[in-house]
């Protein structure tokens, strides 16, 4: 998977994502395993260390560095899912503010990744 993306983006942002995909096969690779030694669980415990070190440069340059929107396939599944909760509501009664699918699927969301998410943060040593 690492020469797809190597030379994708240009210095320090190609760097951060060969380093993180690099991380991250690591990291599953050592997880997948189904016979554990002591070596082994050093291995997964630095390298879970790594890859949050990464994550958190990741975070850092990369999501400053572009705007990202919902995909046209998410925005519609938003879409649907307002029109069914206004459908809903219309069953329910009368409200006061029914909102209006059609203004709520022409809005771009702007989409930021988030690490403080339950899966991140279940590793995470609260010290």
């Amino acid at each position: 998977m690492i020469p797809v993306f190597e030379g994708l983006l240009l210095g320090e942002h190609n760097e951060i994502i060969v380093d993180l995909l690099f991380e991250l096969a690591t990291w599953h690779m050592l997880a997948s395993l189904r016979l554990y030694t002591e070596s082994t669980i050093r291995a997964l415990e630095d390298s879970t260390g790594q890859l949050g070190q990464i994550l958190w440069q990741f975070q850092a340059t990369m999501c400053t560095a572009y705007d990202t929107y919902e995909l046209p396939s998410e925005e519609a599944a938003r879409g649907c899912q307002t029109a069914a909760i206004g459908a809903k509501k219309h069953q329910d009664g009368p409200s006061k503010s029914v909102d209006n699918p059609a203004k709520a699927k022409k809005r771009h969301v702007q989409k930021v990744f988030n690490l403080l998410t339950v899966t991140l943060q279940a590793g995470r040593k609260i010290v």
